[in-house]
């Protein structure tokens, strides 16, 4: 995807009530420099894997983007502090779904 075809991500996210403390919090766009995903996706400024992506604002988590979208899973995906995946949602819509429950 062509970086310069996506619109700058200027949308903050806050998790609440997600039953793991670690995991709620305001995430905003993120600031990850450039990486190949593991399907094969370069990301660029606030994006991965074509989609946007989020960093959690206080900085605790060891995984940037902390909220992100998984091509080889098609799912978003949600971490803990330590970088392991807390939950997901199988999905292949443009943001991260809050009409249904995540997978824990």
């Amino acid at each position: 995807m062509n970086p310069k075809a996506l619109k700058p991500n200027t949308l903050f996210i806050e998790v609440t009530g997600s039953g793991l403390p670690e995991v709620d919090g305001l995430f905003v766009p993120s600031t990850a420099p450039p990486a190949e995903s593991e399907s094969g996706t370069v990301s660029s400024l606030g994006y991965w894997n074509g989609k946007m992506a989020w960093d959690r604002a206080d900085g605790k988590c060891e995984r940037s983007p902390a909220l992100s979208y998984s091509n080889s899973y098609t799912s978003w995906r949600i971490c803990r502090l330590d970088g392991h995946l807390a939950y997901d949602i199988t999905s292949e819509e443009d943001m991260p779904p809050t009409e249904r429950e995540w997978h824990t």
